[in-house]
């Protein structure tokens, strides 16, 4: 009797014990919030074909600060057709697999830590008229931090506005989807969409202002799967208000 009382007993308290690490709070909430936007572009012009273009762009994401520290380089193969590599390093960023339990309670890991990426693209310009051209852009984003693997096609609409029959504005919109290789189980786990208006200040400077939406859907973490703790949909829509500046040394 003692040794039946003794199984039932130990049964229940490992029972709770597992339930508690494993399954407490163990979806993340959405998340829906304006926020503002920084951008800053330098170009240098290194040869007539290449030109370097540092940035830096800062977001408010909900509870967390982006910060983008970030460099070009682009090659141009003739007026339309461009190619070029970049490299950034990222702090704020969320991943999916940042969603793991700490003392049996789930939550976020703390995203400030820098991450590396690189991406190889290409770049082609469709020119339609005087005032209207579209971008095609193919990319290839690797986050060497994490080991994750992104294709992000990319297409803009160009509408240049002109006063005397100079150039003095280029509205645009652009939207670029991002598809997972190696994460995530959505064809499309990010999508961005920008309707923004560029000025011709000066030779030097051309201050942009933008509207940017960030719709981002996260699915089960790695930590979150091998405990077979069920499966989620967390949904991140995030709008930002930005102003930019674009520097030509």
């Amino acid at each position: 009797m003692k040794t039946t009382i003794k199984i039932i007993f130990l049964l229940i308290t490992s029972s709770h014990f597992f339930v508690k690490a494993d399954i407490t709070k163990p979806n993340p909430r959405d998340e829906s919030k304006t926020a503002p936007s920084f951008v800053f572009r330098g170009f240098y012009q290194l040869s007539e074909e290449t030109k370097l273009i540092p940035h830096y762009r800062y977001e408010k994401r909900a509870d967390r600060n982006f910060h983008q520290f970030g460099s070009k380089i682009q090659k141009k193969i003739d007026q339309t057709l461009h190619y070029g590599a970049q490299l950034n390093l990222n702090s704020g960023e969320r991943n999916e697999n940042d969603w793991k339990p700490n003392n049996g309670v789930w939550g976020w890991e703390d995203e400030k830590a820098f991450e590396f990426e690189t991406s190889i693209y290409l770049l082609k310009k469709v020119i339609l008229s005087k005032s209207m051209r579209v971008d095609f852009v193919a990319e290839g984003i690797r986050n060497w931090s994490e080991v994750l693997f992104t294709l992000a096609p990319e297409i803009r609409l160009n509408y240049f506005l002109s006063v005397d029959k100079e150039f003095f504005s280029n509205i645009y919109f652009k939207y670029k989807p991002y598809i997972p290789l190696n994460f995530s189980r959505e064809d499309v786990y990010r999508e961005s969409f920008y309707l923004g208006m560029f000025f011709n200040y000066t030779d030097k400077l051309k201050p942009t202002i933008f509207l940017k939406h960030m719709r981002t859907t996260w699915n089960e973490s790695e930590e979150f799967t091998n405990r077979r703790a069920g499966s989620y949909s967390f949904k991140s829509d995030l709008t930002f208000i930005g102003l930019g500046l674009n520097y030509y040394f």
